[in-house]
């Protein structure tokens, strides 16, 4: 009988242990280098917003599978980093169907449209690149929102790195300006896309001040001193946000994930 009794209470711990690791919450983190929290010059570890999220939220457990230099295209065909599923979308699908995700974070599309203002803006390009992104970002938000019914899911909008061209003159303030137009076109695009499966929108376009070109500080309008401040844009070249930058969209996404 004791002999009994002991084997009953190892199958019991065996198969406890299993059953706690299956009720484990997760965050899965997708995207672009934003979401991987690349820096110009990384000074601290990290201190991506994902990162800034993942210690607000200790109950969840981080996977981030986000790919530097992902587009939304590379994003459901694959091309750009390397997954044993072919690409990010499909590694995030499998990743889903294995665990317990209460939290989806995207940030992708940024990519898209850089190639379209590498020497002024281009309207065919900007054209191409919309439509793209929102087929893409239609087909993979459906995609994620029927893998996960109960999840929350949230992107953002982005902001525009091209503001800094400011900083070059008469042309360049007047590219600037065009920019934002396209940026604003874009997140329109970009939200649209989002919500049509329900997914929140964290407002990064507004967090870095983008449409705001008449608010003055320090002899800048608020939105070239804000890429200015809050990427590298303006000193390295280097769209990738600074610390307080990624601390700016982190705090965006933070009221849309608890």
């Amino acid at each position: 009988m004791t002999r009994l009794l002991a084997m009953v209470a190892a199958i019991a711990l065996l198969t406890a242990v299993p059953a706690q690791a299956h009720d484990k919450q997760h965050f899965l983190a997708l995207g672009d280098s934003i979401a991987t929290g690349r820096q110009a010059v990384p000074v601290t570890p990290n201190r991506g917003y994902v990162a800034q999220l993942a210690r607000k939220l200790p109950n969840l457990t981080l996977t981030n599978l986000a790919c530097d230099g992902e587009t939304t295209t590379t994003m459901r065909a694959g091309g750009t980093c390397s997954y044993p599923e072919g690409n990010q979308l499909d590694a995030a699908l499998n990743f889903i169907g294995h665990n317990k995700v209460q939290l989806i974070t995207i940030t992708v599309a940024g990519n898209d449209i850089a190639p379209c203002g590498t020497q002024g803006i281009d309207p065919a390009c900007i054209q191409r690149a919309t439509a793209t992104i929102d087929a893409n970002l239609r087909h993979i938000t459906a995609k994620l929102r029927k893998a996960a019914p109960k999840a929350t899911i949230v992107g953002m909008t982005l902001y525009d790195p091209f503001l800094a061209a400011w900083l070059t003159g008469p042309d360049g303030r007047e590219f600037a300006r065009q920019s934002v137009v396209v940026t604003q076109s874009i997140n329109d695009v970009i939200e649209s896309a989002y919500r049509a499966s329900k997914v929140k929108v964290a407002d990064v376009e507004g967090a870095f001040a983008t449409t705001d070109l008449t608010t003055i500080v320090d002899g800048l309008p608020l939105a070239v001193a804000r890429i200015c401040q809050w990427t590298t844009t303006c000193t390295a070249a280097d769209i990738h946000p600074t610390t307080e930058g990624y601390t700016a969209i982190y705090q965006a996404y933070l009221p849309l994930v608890r």
